[in-house]
């Protein structure tokens, strides 16, 4: 697949997404996580506690994903835009 083979395919599900704002409704309420089992500190919290961190993560980067994917797109027209001028 070519670079602008693969640019049309993410263009195209960025097309198709939904628009934004996105939102997120956690799996794991906080206060369920800090609380699992009574335990604050064993074993099991901190398993809880990274998969909380990690859930977190995961939804920050794909709520952004709505914003930056547009905005990355069009930064990558506008240098390739750029690049065609100098080369002509």
């Amino acid at each position: 697949m070519t670079d602008n083979e693969r640019i049309a395919q993410i263009e195209a599900r960025c097309d198709a997404a939904s628009p934004g704002p996105w939102t997120w409704e956690p799996s794991w309420p906080e206060g369920q996580v800090l609380t699992t089992a009574g335990q604050r500190d064993g074993p099991w919290h901190a398993i809880a506690r990274r998969r909380w961190d990690n859930e977190l993560a995961d939804a920050a980067f794909i709520l952004a994903a709505r914003e930056d994917v547009p905005w990355l797109l069009n930064r990558l027209r506008e240098a390739k835009a750029q690049i065609a001028q100098h080369h002509g």
